[in-house]
């Protein structure tokens, strides 16, 4: 999921074993360490899409720090990936409505989501799933350097994963966008020809393309999709204990800093190489955000012209 997404939202790939490792043991000395009177709390998460997929690394770091500081006295929360096939998001979605396999999911907000699911409304990453920037061909670069306004950008066509959020959000803004149930697909797409410009988070796109590099698609240099967007922790509307905790937590990894910290080991590289104060950026409106997202309170998001 991007969009975004979640699965915010695409995905980091290529990790080794070593890698998924290493990514254990930060989760581990992330949690409460058990004890003989700790209540043991499992809480599972949608399995990766591939064995490789890196995408959740900073969602389940931050969501076992958060655990660990939110957690009340007594609890042990234990993170756990749910015994499910790899699934989109719309198939997570409805497991964890019903409340049955799954406990915790990321993605993008929207006002439907929120009707289904219980959201701790703390955007991950400071909001960047917001900010998007493009997959292109290579020979056609330079054609997006005279790309300076909303208009200009409804005559480009794009493509976006079929139960994404960010489908819904650029077909609103009147851009042309042809839906993939595939997410591997799309970049066939892309390279043959069947659109022009795939979004992108900044934090899928060096590695998408990296993986793509065969294709022959590079990193559009001159424009930045916005709009106003946030992936959060979900969980099932009767687990307001588990969303407490995930809330409880989340507020003082803002306090403490360590918040600002994961944002800067998982995106600080990406956002400074994304160069987004040195784009024209495209504002867009996101009609399912909603009402209820916390758009004033600043330190929960991104702004590429605020000192840092």
């Amino acid at each position: 999921m991007t969009g975004d997404s979640i699965f915010i939202g695409g995905w980091l790939r290529g990790l080794a074993l070593a890698g998924r490792c290493a990514l254990a043991v930060v989760i581990a000395s992330a949690l409460p360490t058990a004890n003989a009177n700790a209540a043991e709390i499992v809480v599972r998460y949608p399995p990766p899409e591939a064995r490789a997929d890196t995408r959740n690394n900073y969602q389940l770091e931050l969501l076992a720090l958060a655990l660990r500081l939110g957690a009340a006295p007594g609890d042990d929360y234990q993170l756990e990936p749910a015994h499910l096939p790899s699934m989109q998001q719309l198939r997570v979605v409805e497991e964890l409505k019903r409340g049955e396999l799954v406990d915790v999911m990321w993605t993008v907000t929207s006002l439907s989501r929120e009707a289904d699911l219980l959201p701790i409304r703390i955007p991950l990453a400071k909001g960047t799933a917001g900010w998007r920037i493009g997959l292109v061909r290579a020979a056609d670069v330079d054609q997006f350097a005279g790309v300076k306004t909303l208009r200009d950008l409804r005559k480009i066509s794009m493509a976006q994963g079929h139960d994404w959020p960010d489908l819904k959000i650029l077909r609103a803004n009147g851009i042309p966008v042809q839906p993939s149930t595939q997410y591997q697909s799309l970049f066939r797409m892309l390279a043959t020809s069947r659109f022009d410009y795939f979004p992108r988070a900044i934090d899928e796109i060096w590695a998408e393309q990296r993986e793509h590099a065969e294709m022959q698609l590079v990193v559009e240099p001159h424009i930045a999709l916005h709009y106003a967007s946030a992936s959060y922790y979900f969980v099932n509307r009767g687990n307001a204990a588990l969303a407490e905790a995930i809330r409880r937590g989340m507020e003082k990894t803002l306090r403490d800093g360590s918040y600002d910290r994961l944002v800067e080991k998982y995106f600080g590289d990406m956002l400074r190489r994304a160069r987004l104060s040195e784009r024209t950026v495209i504002e867009m409106e996101n009609p399912l955000l909603p009402p209820q997202t916390p758009l004033n309170r600043a330190e929960l998001w991104y702004d590429p012209n605020r000192p840092r």
